[in-house]
């Protein structure tokens, strides 16, 4: 690739490489070479000159001989695709290069010569040809018109008798030229006596003439060698008007010429810029000129140790090694660094959290179980469906409550722990939103007491079915306790501690919202003030589930074909399972999936109870009306027989 390099004053760091021969389309690529220019154009357009050529013709049966390089490769592709898209066809497409042996020139001939092709595409520079064209003459492979690309410069005195018989007939692709003013004039005035700027003009001279100068240092290398007979001495009195287009190829100066374009536009341009009048007729908008001194070098030369270290990173000394030496870490998460090659990196404040980039602080999410969101939503409609569903089940026992079934399980404790349900179930409802003073005074308040009714009259319920299986005889002493005042003294007894443990909890440490600084986010959330408050209200529920459970757990044996004492002992199970995990999962969390794991605990919980203890009840009432009657709860085995 021919290339002129300039220098800007005295500023290496600015080299431009302007080339007028490479035509490597790629090369136009300003991001991969942002500081090559040429005076040619690319061959992308003689690409698409070469297929208009073809197709102008009406040839449609044509082989193709590339240079075995990329400019080659790129150029093939691209006529070929063209051709072929204006309904021609490529015959052979062979690959050309001076170095090939002579092996694969007589096998390219072959091909050629066996082909019934007459018009080859050949899109190379002529060095590469020259061998091939004197093996295509000598297999008499002639008579095919050859279509040049504008690289193929045929250059006087290259090509032998041979190659000039083949190229016969040949079209080619020539850049347009004009007649440069003042060049031939310029070129008759060189003179080795008086042009001493030209350092090259006395050797130029010398092969231009066939003459030598004399020698004018007898020590010099050139005084030591042999003068032969034929050698004349240059006198400067030899004239070349007359060799001009020969010596110069005047004949062809596409090249030429079009390095004076861009010079010339270069120098159109630098001298706009610099006349660039200030007035509302300036060439950019609003009348603004451009500063030349704002103009910088492009793909500068780098030498350092290390690269710099870009915003989001800090700089950290590489040990035993310089100063200048380092290497870059990103910076910890809530940090920063906002500019080039810091030392360290900078805490954001405690609202705002650093971005993925750590360039810039942003404000930090705040954050909540929302209504909104997935999560809310489906907890909602979870607590809308439980809450409907235990309220008609109330219906169905309100319905059906002069049944035997009903009647022999308590119907006012049956009442009591449904509306109980009902209110754990709507207890949910409060965890969810944003937390208010008063939400999160309600929300373990409502949660405690609504589960210490529903425990305690689980409880009550079991110690009611002891009594009633042990108090069977008319003489019993038991038969006396078997009134409400067993079961409301033991659920007002339960609501009172839990009441009084939520009162003492207001007085010493009520629970309030706050804004819980975490990394990323703000959790907005209830302070549940002290933390052993809490924590008694779920150990006074759990110390009524296991008595529950244990009372339950003995009386599963008791006569009786339909045993309550049974289905209170699988929900007791239940719930102690629930609350046992739900104690681990909550304290592992943290933000709004720890709100999250108590309403899933508060409505699985519920969902147990209400479960194992009315839905076999309801299904004999619905589905089984035959077994609602006296004598099948009672064990009756005649009486079961018969309705089986």
């Amino acid at each position: 690739m021919s290339q002129v390099v300039f220098e800007c004053g005295q500023n290496w760091r600015s080299l431009k490489k302007i080339s007028h021969g490479a035509t490597l389309s790629a090369l136009s690529n300003k991001i991969n070479f942002p500081s090559f220019f040429r005076t040619m154009p690319s061959n992308l357009f003689q690409n698409i000159a070469l297929i208009q050529l073809v197709g102008r013709f009406g040839w449609t049966w044509v082989g193709m001989l590339v240079v075995d390089n990329d400019v080659g490769q790129q150029g093939a592709q691209v006529i070929r695709a063209g051709i072929e898209r204006n309904g021609g066809c490529i015959g052979f497409l062979e690959k050309i290069h001076l170095s090939y042996s002579t092996q694969k020139i007589k096998r390219v001939v072959d091909i050629i010569k066996r082909s019934s092709v007459n018009v080859i595409v050949l899109h190379s520079q002529e060095v590469h040809v020259k061998a091939l064209l004197d093996a295509m003459f000598d297999e008499e492979v002639t008579g095919k018109i050859f279509i040049s690309s504008a690289s193929f410069i045929i250059t006087p005195g290259l090509f032998s008798k041979k190659a000039w018989k083949v190229l016969n007939g040949t079209i080619g692709l020539v850049p347009s030229a004009a007649p440069l003013p003042g060049f031939e004039k310029f070129l008759l005035n060189l003179h080795p006596n008086a042009n001493t700027t030209y350092p090259f003009i006395r050797l130029f001279w010398e092969k231009a003439f066939s003459c030598y100068w004399p020698v004018e240092n007898p020590d010099s290398e050139r005084s030591n060698a042999p003068i032969l007979k034929e050698d004349v001495t240059c006198t400067g009195e030899e004239g070349f008007r007359s060799e001009i287009a020969q010596l110069f190829e005047t004949n062809d100066l596409s090249l030429t010429y079009h390095a004076y374009l861009a010079v010339y536009a270069y120098t159109h341009t630098l001298h706009s810029l610099l006349g660039c009048p200030t007035t509302s007729e300036g060439y950019f908008n609003h009348g603004v000129c451009s500063n030349i001194n704002d103009a910088q070098p492009k793909k500068v030369p780098i030498s350092i140790c290390s690269n710099s270290c870009r915003p989001g990173y800090r700089k950290t000394p590489l040990e035993g090694r310089p100063i200048c030496c380092y290497d870059c870490i990103p910076c910890s998460e809530g940090e920063i660094t906002n500019y080039t090659d810091a030392d360290k990196c900078t805490r954001c404040p405690s609202d705002q959290w650093s971005n993925g980039e750590r360039d810039r602080c942003i404000p930090k999410v705040i954050e909540f179980l929302s209504y909104n969101e997935p999560l809310g939503i489906v907890l909602v409609i979870a607590v809308a469906m439980m809450s409907i569903l235990t309220l008609c089940i109330l219906i169905i026992f309100i319905k059906y409550q002069d049944t035997p079934i009903i009647k022999a399980t308590n119907r006012e404790l049956s009442y009591i722990l449904l509306v109980s349900l009902i209110l754990c179930f709507l207890c949910c409802l409060v965890f969810i939103g944003q937390p208010s003073k008063f939400s999160c005074l309600l929300r373990q308040t409502f949660f405690s007491v609504a589960f210490s009714i529903s425990i305690s009259s689980v409880l009550a319920k079991t110690i009611m079915v002891i009594l009633a299986f042990k108090a069977t005889g008319m003489n019993s002493p038991l038969r006396k306790w078997l009134g409400p005042t067993i079961p409301r003294n033991v659920v007002g007894l339960c609501i009172i501690l839990q009441t009084s443990i939520c009162f003492l909890w207001f007085h010493r440490s009520p629970p309030f919202p706050t804004l819980n600084n975490q990394n990323y986010k703000i959790t907005f959330e209830c302070n549940e003030g002290q933390k052993e408050f809490f924590y008694m209200t779920l150990g006074f529920m759990g110390f009524l589930a296991m008595v529950s459970f244990l009372v339950a757990f003995l009386a599963r044996n008791l006569p009786g074909s339909f045993n309550e004492a049974k289905l209170i002992t699988f929900s007791m199970l239940v719930f102690c399972c629930v609350w046992i995990s739900f104690i681990p999962a909550y304290l592992s969390t943290s933000g709004k999936y720890t709100v999250a794991v108590q309403i899933f605990a508060i409505l699985a919980s519920s969902a147990g109870l209400l479960s194992c203890i009315f839905l076999p009840k309801c299904y004999i009432i619905l589905l089984r009306p035959e077994r609602n009657n006296r004598d099948f709860l009672s064990g009756n085995k005649k009486k079961r027989n018969f309705d089986n």
